[in-house]
Formats: structure tokens, C-alpha cells, sequence
């Protein structure tokens, strides 16, 4: 997976994450609490001061404890090759 790729999901992941917190009403101690993380980090990242410093699982892992649903798609990029007998 391309580092470009990763970032566009952290991206989109973050955002889900913040809209989520606000459109349910959270305190940043309530949304930590459930998401099984420090408040003060939790802040940082929605302030958007360490974003970078979340690594794709964890920020997973937030959604999840937020209530969020992650859907991952996995696609074969080629086509099965046969073997001749």
C-alpha cells in the first residue's frame, strides 16, 4: 500500500472520528473514555496538532470504540495465473 494511500484513510478516518464526537454530543473525556485512549491525546487529535502521530490501527480502533462501522476492501490487483500441465 502506497504511503499516499495510508494518509487518505487516516484523513478520512479522522474526519469520520470528529464529525462522529460532535453529531453525538461527546466531551473529549467522554469520547476518550470509550474509545480507550487518553483524553489529551484524543484533543490533539481532533485539534488536528497530532494527527500524524496516530497510526492507522489506533485511529480504527478510536472509530470503533465511538460507535463508528470500518469497512476494509481488499481487491486482487491481478488476474490468477494458471499453470500448463
Amino acid at each position: 500500500m502506497r504511503l499516499e494511500s495510508i494518509q487518505v484513510y487516516k484523513q478520512q478516518l479522522t474526519r469520520a472520528i470528529k464529525d462522529t464526537i460532535e453529531y453525538r454530543g461527546y466531551t473529549v473525556h467522554e469520547a476518550a473514555k470509550l474509545a480507550n485512549c487518553a483524553p489529551a491525546n484524543l484533543s490533539g487529535l481532533l485539534s488536528g496538532r497530532n494527527a500524524d502521530g496516530f497510526t492507522l490501527d489506533r485511529l480504527v480502533s478510536i472509530a470503533l470504540g465511538i460507535g463508528l462501522r470500518v469497512n476494509l476492501s481488499i481487491e486482487r490487483k491481478y488476474a490468477r495465473r494458471t499453470i500448463a500441465e
